[in-house]
């Protein structure tokens, strides 16, 4: 984190700690250098208090551990890939606006709460090779074609702190620009070739050749 160009949100947060940092030890330097007028008088241990009230502030005021959920739902809500949670039983758990967009084609209004609990069975019924998948084996990918585009969809599972599985989850990309990079690649490749072949008639006709042997 920067302390020279922190973003607003986060700044009292960082000034809240670098106080609660600093404090004990600005406390304890006149203990150190013998400013205090009486030497057995030490500040270290108000230091530590004020400091901890500090930290509290930070944590229950400017919701210091509320940062690092937040970052993480932010990258999963604006992710340009679809990730669907299922659970054991292939019923959605979760899924981002990405994933909602995709299943509802160009309708994504709807809203998280609308699909909690369906089964992806339901969800994806118009999709089969996505179905397919989802039928197979975890940790397993293919690739399909919706709606004249072209996606990626991989499936992976969810375990526990003890490794047992609890679930699934689907992380559906778009290739459609990539497929098409590939078809133009293709398509230059073989025009290429062509005119190579073509080039390499023209040369070694009959006339050609018996020219070149003179």
């Amino acid at each position: 984190l920067s302390f020279r160009n922190p973003r607003h949100a986060t700044r009292p947060q960082l000034l809240l700690l670098l106080a609660a940092f600093l404090l004990p030890f600005l406390l304890n330097m006149p203990y150190l250098f013998r400013l205090m007028p009486h030497r057995h008088i030490n500040l270290t241990l108000f230091g530590f208090f004020f400091s901890s009230l500090l930290i509290s502030a930070a944590m229950f005021r400017y919701k210091l551990l509320d940062a690092v959920p937040l970052a993480r739902e932010s990258v999963i809500e604006q992710m340009p890939a679809g990730l669907i949670v299922l659970n054991d039983h292939d019923r959605i758990m979760d899924l981002n606006p990405s994933a909602r967009s995709f299943l509802c084609g160009q309708n994504a209004g709807s809203s998280v709460g609308e699909w909690i609990g369906r089964s992806m069975e339901e969800a994806a019924r118009s999709l089969p090779p996505l179905l397919n998948l989802i039928g197979g084996p975890s940790n397993a990918s293919a690739e399909f074609t919706a709606g004249g585009r072209s996606f990626q969809a991989a499936v992976h599972a969810l375990r526990n702190p003890s490794g047992h599985p609890i679930g699934r989850y689907l992380l559906i990309s778009e290739t459609t620009a990539e497929r098409r990079m590939q078809y133009e690649q293709r398509r230059l490749e073989e025009r290429n070739e062509l005119l190579l072949n073509h080039a390499n008639a023209i040369i070694y006709t009959p006339l050609t050749s018996q020219w070149l042997r003179q």
